[in-house]
């Protein structure tokens, strides 16, 4: 398998995306729907087609040199180590772990956003298909950390401007505006509906909590059956934290499978979660039920008092403290060895083997597409001209709601203008005079195009 980068060093590569190949025929009794079909028939943002998203025997190495010339050195660091887990439709799960612990490279694994450096090994299963990154792409959704808006937009026009790129090019306006209306009632937006979004210390807007719905709500309008997020309640309180994974264990509810990191969530957070990965020196310490890693560890000789956030105890259970640092070792070890023995970590395996033989077993496709989108050669699913609408809209809504930055733009302009007509103020028709001219024009579009290039950069930067 390869990973976004094609890295060869997955094992094997899987047969090339054919969505129609693909769409295999299901179990008696059972239709599959193409998602076009469902968009077209107004669906309520409930994934009906269930995915069960597997990995198994994943590892991952880093090369790291030191020295330089004769006494230059290449070393191997074993990040991950046969990590194995699955999330089914229906479930909320959670990546936890001490810093260091590698939750954040699982899922980067988990959604091909590995770097090019790192050797990788494992294999990945969808419903019994074997996962390519086209596959993927087209089946999930992925929540950053950071969010990244345009702050004078509203709500309304920033689920609209994604829902112009986003969405299947066929659909109607009232149908993306009907899907927009529909995913705000979903995760209770509507109220802020026509709020800006904000800019930090510039433009007051939307509550952090809203923010984090609001990144939910741009990737649910294509209704995606497999969602990730990485670590979705950093930088908020308690309660914006809670609200927002009521929000996701809402939309596991419908159907969804769900992945997150999370860092320290409250014991009420945790309690949401129906399972938990707990992580340690990048091996799998524990998977399975909330209530059951509480078992697991009482069992280790480890209780979690009665008063004690039970996340915060797997956290500290499971980290490396420097002044303890082989006894902690030894402990990480211990309980990752015992959970790979036990009945718990046997059940994983179990269905593990289960999803890879599955075939689409589930009743449904991980590729029921329309055969429209099989003539589609382009990567993009809005055409040309409604993407040069909606980046056009956006830039004429970001300078209008910026006063400051507008009236720059037009003072800078008006004056190199001047300057460069009084320059070049009734130059001759001949020889010289051209070279002149050519010599303004040059002037003028470098102007320009620097200018745009320049603005492009600072953005960039700003993200």
């Amino acid at each position: 398998m390869s990973t976004a980068y094609h890295n060869p060093a997955f094992e094997g590569e899987p047969p090339p995306y054919d969505p129609e190949n693909d769409a295999k025929t299901p179990e008696k009794g059972v239709v599959v729907v193409p998602r076009e079909q469902q968009q077209q028939q107004g669906g309520k943002g409930q994934s009906s087609e269930g995915i069960t998203y597997s990995w198994q025997n994943i590892n991952v190495f880093a090369r790291t040199t030191q020295g330089c010339g004769r006494k230059k050195t290449t070393s191997e660091k074993h990040i991950l180590k046969n990590v194995s887990g699955l999330v089914r439709p229906g479930e909320l799960l959670a990546i936890m772990g001490a810093s260091g612990a590698g939750k954040t490279t699982l899922l980067n694994v988990l959604t091909f956003r590995s770097d090019f450096s790192l050797k990788i090994t494992g294999k990945l299963h969808v419903n019994g298909q074997r996962v390519s990154p086209e596959m993927l792409t087209s089946r999930s959704a992925y929540v950053q950390q950071d969010d990244l808006f345009i702050g004078t937009f509203t709500v309304r026009e920033q689920l609209d401007f994604q829902a112009q790129l986003r969405m299947d090019r066929h659909l109607s306006q009232k149908q993306r505006m009907k899907r927009v209306e529909e995913v705000m009632q979903e995760l209770s937006l509507t109220k802020c509906a026509n709020t800006l979004i904000g800019i930090p210390g510039r433009i007051k807007g939307i509550s952090g909590g809203e923010t984090k719905r609001l990144a939910f709500a741009c990737e649910l309008l294509t209704d995606p059956p497999l969602m990730f997020l990485d670590e979705p309640t950093s930088g908020l309180d308690s309660f914006m934290a809670q609200s927002v994974v009521q929000a996701m264990k809402t939309l596991a509810n419908k159907g969804m499978s769900i992945i997150s990191t999370i860092h320290q969530p409250s014991s009420e957070v945790f309690s949401l979660f129906d399972r938990v990965l707990l992580m340690g020196e990048g091996e799998v310490a524990y998977l399975g039920s909330t209530q059951g890693a509480l078992t697991f560890f009482s069992g280790l000789g480890q209780t979690c008092p009665k008063t004690y956030n039970p996340a915060d105890f797997f956290i500290s259970t499971l980290a490396i403290e420097p002044e303890r640092e082989k006894e902690c070792r030894e402990f990480v070890h211990k309980a990752c060895d015992t959970f790979a023995t036990s009945s718990e970590g046997h059940t994983v395996q179990t269905l593990l083997l289960d999803n890879m033989k599955a075939g689409g077993a589930n009743g449904t496709s991980t590729g029921a597409y329309s055969k429209h989108n099989k003539k589609e050669k382009s990567p993009y699913k809005a055409t040309w001209t409604q993407q040069f609408m909606a980046v056009m809209k956006r830039s004429f809504l970001a300078n209008i709601r910026s006063p400051t930055v507008l009236k720059t733009k037009v003072f800078q302009t008006i004056v190199i203008g001047l300057l460069a007509g009084l320059i070049y103020l009734d130059q001759a028709y001949d020889q010289v005079g051209i070279n002149n001219i050519n010599g303004a024009l040059f002037l003028l579009l470098t102007q320009t195009s620097f200018s745009n290039a320049f603005g492009v950069v600072n953005t960039g930067n700003g993200y």
